[in-house]
């Protein structure tokens, strides 16, 4: 029968009768694959797969937001005042030519940007998504399906894994790809289960629909001081409503500004791998201080440290990695992950007006009073008493992978598929972003943030999309 005949197009057609031969001749080598996120992190998994299209394959992308699709958390908001925190023209991905993102903003009449301008999150979401269905129609081996369902399970069998949906379907595949993007932070322990239930306190800080809960000219108070938290601050900010914000973090470090510098040539760089934290540090000064008066910016020298951050970190030992995310992290979140200027005058205006304070300190206590929390903060500097109208948790990404919530992961640990990293920050894998189990079979990977402990920086478009092409060419070998 025609696959027309059978409400099939000819692609759809030809990939059933694939499905129908792999399940009546068991030899057939089957190397289905599934995704599982469909944010920047699953979709460049995909995109890399479909640009290469070696062999017959399908592959399913679950991606539980339908609206999240190509976009994820951080560029699915439609809000213009969210910005990328990297410049148009250096929004550049793996296979893909320098400047491809800020040509595409021209050629779709976003010609108001130049290549230095910081454009809202929103449109590299759509130049994904585009991305993604411009190789989707051209790829004639590869065939993705994005299935809008959440993945509950895993379970290893004899000839591959079982995937296990919410809504109760089964997926056999040979390999998974964890892609579930930045993992939502976990609510602070000092907080009482009525300020939990009060109303007045999001533990999930890409939720903006609490801003419709807000009254005019009331108080909302954030955790965390990065950009996570500025995200919120401007929002707040610019509101008509006349908020007012306060924020706090362990250290109450605000992101640094972005600004533009010349490239340095970078001679006699002594910067290499070694145990020590102290004598990686000492090296980094050292090298600053020898050259900022022929030119180097502190900012280049950043950049150019962050490309050997897998390098630097793998060679620190673990009473050094344990130091640097005590006590150095939050200087080097400052210095790596800079906000635009355009934010942080909204900050400074706020600051003049009375409308935005910044404090060090972490909860102490917590209680939900005559429809307010009163918050109390401690740190080094003693206590502060804060009076609230709404919390909020904005601190960033969950790095302890054992308080998460959600149900997929909490199913991998409990079986041991998932092994949480020694210094708390992700899962141990190998060099490919394959997890490390107790049965020693490598056929579930991840890449992002579960890899930080592994590699240290896998947060950013740039780093992301690398490992996205390593992973696919893993994927794709057979």
């Amino acid at each position: 029968m025609p696959f027309r005949q059978m409400g099939f197009g000819e692609r759809e057609g030809r990939h059933f009768v694939v499905f129908f031969v792999i399940r009546i001749f068991p030899f057939y080598d089957r190397m289905d694959v599934a995704i599982i996120g469909g944010g920047l992190s699953g979709t460049l998994v995909a995109y890399y797969m479909l640009l290469a299209d070696q062999h017959e394959q399908n592959v399913f992308l679950f991606e539980r937001e339908p609206l999240q699709f190509a976009r994820g958390i951080a560029y699915r908001d439609s809000n213009e005042n969210h910005l990328l925190n990297v410049p148009a023209a250096a929004m550049n991905l793996r296979q893909l030519p320098p400047g491809d993102f800020y040509h595409w903003l021209q050629k779709n009449n976003q010609t108001g940007y130049s290549p230095a301008d910081f454009a809202p999150r929103n449109l590299f979401g759509s130049y994904l998504k585009e991305l993604f269905e411009r190789q989707l129609a051209k790829a004639k081996k590869v065939n993705v399906k994005v299935i809008a369902d959440e993945v509950i399970d895993i379970r290893k069998t004899d000839d591959g894994l079982q995937i296990l949906s919410r809504s109760g379907r089964s997926f056999h595949v040979a390999k998974a790809v964890l892609a579930n993007g930045i993992l939502p932070p976990a609510d602070p322990f000092a907080l009482a289960p009525q300020v939990l239930r009060s109303g007045h306190y999001q533990s999930n800080p890409w939720n903006f629909r609490y801003l419709n809960q807000l009254k005019a000219n009331q108080h909302v108070t954030l955790i965390g001081s990065g950009l996570t938290m500025l995200d919120h601050a401007v929002e707040l900010l610019n509101d008509k409503g006349n908020f007012s914000v306060t924020a706090f973090s362990r250290r109450g470090l605000l992101p640094l500004p972005h600004a533009p510098y010349e490239p340095y040539h970078f001679p006699d760089y002594t910067i290499v791998p070694v145990e020590d934290i102290g004598l990686l540090l000492k090296s980094i000064r050292a090298y600053y201080h020898r050259h900022k008066d022929q030119g180097l910016d502190w900012r280049d020298l950043i950049d150019r440290i962050r490309s050997q951050a897998p390098q630097l970190w793998q060679a620190l030992s673990e009473v050094s990695k344990k130091r640097f995310i005590r006590h150095l992290k939050p200087y080097w979140e400052i210095h790596r992950h800079r906000a635009p200027q355009r934010a942080l005058n909204v900050i400074e205006r706020a600051v003049k007006e009375g409308r935005f304070q910044l404090f060090r300190g972490s909860i102490r206590s917590a209680e939900f009073k005559r429809s307010q929390l009163v918050i109390q903060l401690g740190g080094a500097r003693g206590s502060v008493t804060l009076i609230t109208d709404y919390l909020l948790n904005s601190s960033g990404l969950q790095q302890d992978i054992s308080l998460t919530s959600d149900t997929l992961l909490k199913n991998l640990l409990e079986r041991k598929y998932m092994i949480p990293d020694q210094t708390g920050l992700g899962v141990e894998t190998d060099h490919s972003g394959a997890l490390s189990c107790l049965s020693g079979e490598k056929n579930i990977f991840t890449l992002g943030a579960l890899r930080r402990a592994s590699v240290f920086e896998c947060t950013a478009a740039k780093e992301i999309s690398e490992q996205a092409f390593l992973l696919s060419e893993q994927l794709l070998q057979r």
